[in-house]
């Protein structure tokens, strides 16, 4: 209502009483999500102090007249071009970022319910009543909206408590996650007092430490060797090597060749170191090392001047005589 209206005896403000009234309207930077509630102060200042002596209020365009025309084009010019149905679909799609907390969520809730219910007032072909009713509908699509991207928790907690606004239900979340926040708080302070006290506790600064002196101590002979025995001789070998067998006769005579010799150019003794050989190799044994010669005849061993033999040579040698009998 304006001033002419109100009190008829009371005059016009002019032009300079309506600009320092002016000074305490809101300054509006182009931000689309600020123009609606700018517009709503400036349509309050028009019905207050819009009939004055002096009508020019906007500078710079001349075709802008009165305030519905001014209206009309920050409307144009700075508002929102997307329609009312197209912003609903998007706002009951509105789903929760990866690592978004719940109270970020419901800031952008509450913004973007805002920015549907500005669509609704401002939407001309709808009357007051139809205006009331998607009003409330936006109301009810938000409230599912914010439960459908909560937790368990406070989805059933929601539930309980049942609210009807957008209010009562941040009320509800935003202390619900505060109490979790400390809950989660006071166990992650229980498990580092648990952590510090298994910690071994060390020093802050390195300690000398000196090491113990431990007295060199030198063992005795007794204690190196033990007691002696005085049935033996200690300076022996305890595990001395000993024959089984007797020690093999030597001869004094006729030693410019040797018995161990068995590769002799002549005699039996060559005959087994070939047939050794062969069994040492692997080759089958045939008649061809079976000799024929009767050992026995005089004439063959007579002749030889190493078989010139006495008896006591005979004897000794006997001793030595190699067992040709492999099989």
């Amino acid at each position: 209502m304006s001033l002419s209206n109100s009190a008829s005896n009371q005059p016009i403000p002019n032009i300079f009483n309506v600009k320092a009234i002016a000074e305490y309207l809101p300054f509006f930077d182009g931000d689309k999500d600020q123009l609606e509630c700018f517009i709503d102060r400036c349509e309050k200042f028009y019905n207050n102090y819009g009939r004055t002596t002096d009508r020019n209020f906007l500078m710079c365009r001349l075709d802008l007249t009165s305030w519905p025309l001014i209206k009309e084009a920050l409307r144009e010019h700075y508002g929102d071009r997307i329609d009312r149905q197209t912003l609903t679909r998007e706002f009951l799609q509105l789903n929760r970022h990866r690592n978004e907390s719940i109270v970020d969520f419901l800031e952008r809730l509450k913004l973007m319910k805002s920015q549907v219910e500005v669509k609704i007032q401002t939407d001309e072909s709808l009357n007051d009543g139809q205006k009331v009713i998607l009003m409330n509908q936006n109301e009810l699509n938000t409230l599912d909206v914010l439960s459908a991207n909560t937790d368990d928790n406070l989805r059933l907690l929601l539930d309980l408590k049942q609210p009807n606004t957008l209010t009562a239900a941040s009320d509800i979340v935003i202390r619900h996650f505060h109490n979790e926040m400390r809950i989660n708080s006071l166990s992650r302070r229980q498990n580092n007092n648990i952590h510090t006290t298994n910690k071994p506790q060390f020093p802050s600064q390195p300690m000398n430490i000196q090491p113990r002196q431990i007295p060199q101590k030198f063992l005795t002979n007794r204690q190196v060797f033990g007691k002696p025995n005085n049935a033996s001789n200690v300076f022996s070998p305890k595990n001395s090597h000993k024959p089984n067998h007797p020690l093999e006769p030597t001869s004094s005579r006729n030693t410019r060749f040797s018995r161990n010799n068995v590769f002799r150019p002549s005699g039996p003794p060559n005959f087994i170191a070939k047939e050794l050989y062969n069994a040492e190799i692997g080759k089958p044994m045939t008649n061809q090392y079976q000799s024929h010669v009767n050992y026995s005849q005089e004439p063959h061993y007579s002749k030889l001047p190493e078989n010139q033999y006495t008896l006591l040579e005979e004897y000794e040698v006997s001793l030595y005589k190699p067992n040709i009998d492999l099989f």
